[in-house]
């Protein structure tokens, strides 16, 4: 039940001044039932003894930052009135939330016990000159620090938390794409020739001076000899001349060497079916 036996002629008198507040901009668009509760304090300040008239509203502090170095403006000018004595009651949804820090709260109370202004939240009307009243706005103020002191711990503990998931996962992606590197290379160096020791390219000079000798090496296949002739052989020229019965034979050889030959048809017929 709220005292209002505190509310004096002279609290009456003067003007009664609801401050409404939130901290963000994002708390004004997404809590706005606690904005609207905050405008009902009119009714309230009205049904504790004030005129319509005498009730002003301040609102242009609405989502500016509680942050000590933020400058709010209208409030700074509220606690010019109420120290020049023109203010008989501030309300407010949770009054301790009007300072930043305890000791902010403490000299906010000083200069209300001072010019005789009272508080007055959804929980009652306190009269910062009476030790029982300021007893128990000190408690407030206390766990009004509390609360944002945990509050920041855990935006601040999010935000960290967050940033370490963000370079966690940066960090996973990176991993996975040098394994990835590393597979590719490791690849590669499978399919890459073997280097040939100083023995073995003795031989293939040996062999590449002597092609004879590679085509009746007993390790050579018939495939073999094939695929050498296929590599040494550019050109087969065949010209065949019925009247004289004999055909001229023409083969170039890579590097522009030509050998030719010439054959009967008798024999070349007799070549081809022994070939079948």
């Amino acid at each position: 039940m709220i005292d209002i036996a505190k509310i004096e002629s002279n609290h009456t008198r003067r003007e009664a001044i609801v401050y409404i507040h939130q901290s963000h901009p994002s708390q004004v668009e997404n809590n706005r039932e606690s904005t609207a509760r905050q405008y009902a304090l009119v009714e309230k300040a009205i049904a504790l003894g004030w005129a319509q008239s005498q009730v002003t509203t301040i609102d242009e502090d609405l989502g500016v930052s509680g942050k000590v170095f933020v400058k709010r403006s209208r409030f700074d000018h509220l606690n010019a009135e109420v120290a020049l004595g023109r203010v008989g009651i501030l309300l407010g949804l949770e009054v301790s939330r009007l300072a930043r820090s305890n000791a902010d709260w403490y000299r906010l109370l000083d200069m209300r016990a001072i010019t005789d202004t009272l508080l007055a939240d959804s929980n009652g009307v306190y009269n910062p000159a009476l030790f029982n009243d300021r007893l128990i706005l000190g408690l407030k103020g206390t766990r009004s620090e509390a609360e944002l002191h945990i509050l920041r711990g855990r935006l601040d503990g999010g935000i960290r938390n967050k940033a370490a998931r963000g370079l966690g996962k940066e960090w996973e992606t990176r991993l996975q794409n040098l394994a990835k590197a590393e597979a590719e290379l490791f690849r590669q160096k499978q399919q890459r020739p073997r280097r040939l020791t100083d023995e073995e390219h003795k031989r293939v000079k040996t062999l590449g001076s002597d092609l004879r000798l590679v085509r009746t090496a007993p390790t050579t296949t018939a495939r073999d000899r094939n695929e050498l002739l296929r590599t040494l052989l550019e050109e087969v020229i065949l010209k065949v001349e019925r009247k004289e019965s004999h055909a001229d034979l023409t083969l170039r050889w890579r590097g522009q060497h030509d050998y030719k030959a010439c054959c009967a048809l008798e024999a070349l017929s007799s070549a081809r079916a022994n070939h079948r």
